[in-house]
């Protein structure tokens, strides 16, 4: 894919979290943390909007042990007039550190960790948000757009959206969180509607740094 220019207003949120003492807390899951305002953003192509920003804590199944924090959101693009598309679709670019270091996920397998390290960027730990099996890279899950003509000639327009979980973990069921914390956690996400079938196709980029591990700081500039 050729370079594009990112469009302004760029968008951004970060989340870290950095090991230091701190008073024990009780329990709160994601019903209990109030989400962030509705937050719109306009490119040249269309509007990105998260319509949900919440702070939560990752626990095994069935267990009270912490063993990860970061913040899910729902992110939806609905195109404006100068896109005809057929399909739009979300490609995702992930940035995760681990104690101030990339961190590959993807270990399960030698298989698995070595297409996982394959797309890395050597050094920075950049990949597009995809299982190592996908041979594509559109984001999944995630409900796709479009902005086509319809029969009689009008104009028909559908909103794209996806939905993303934080997963930066200690990487162990059975291993919380700050026992694993000897540096900074953070993640952060760049994504781009992408018309990829129809008449019109060139993408269109927000960047939304922060659905990771972070409970202690953060910061959202736009």
């Amino acid at each position: 894919m050729r370079g594009w220019t990112l469009p302004e207003p760029r968008w951004e949120w970060e989340w870290t979290h950095a090991p230091m003492p701190e008073p024990a807390v009780d329990r709160e899951g994601p019903s209990g943390r109030a989400p962030a305002r509705v937050a719109t953003v306009r490119t040249w192509a269309g509007s990105f909007t998260a319509d949900r920003f919440v702070l939560q804590e990752v626990f095994p199944a069935g267990s009270e042990l912490l063993v990860g924090h970061g913040a899910g959101i729902t992110l939806s693009f609905r195109p404006n007039a100068f896109v005809d598309a057929e399909r739009i679709e979300f490609v995702q670019v992930a940035r995760s550190i681990k104690n101030g270091v990339p961190y590959n996920k993807y270990t399960d397998t030698e298989k698995e960790r070595r297409t996982a390290e394959s797309r890395l960027v050597p050094g920075d730990g950049a990949h597009i948000d995809q299982l190592p099996r996908s041979p594509v890279p559109w984001y999944a899950p995630a409900t796709p757009g479009s902005r086509r003509k319809d029969a009689k000639g009008g104009w028909q327009t559908t909103g794209a959206s996806m939905d993303d979980q934080p997963n930066l973990t200690s990487g162990d069921a059975f291993t919380s969180a700050d026992a694993e914390h000897t540096g900074v956690w953070s993640q952060q996400f760049e994504t781009a509607a992408v018309a990829t079938a129809g008449t019109r196709r060139a993408p269109t980029t927000v960047r939304c740094a922060g659905a990771g591990a972070g409970r202690t700081a953060g910061r959202r500039s736009c």
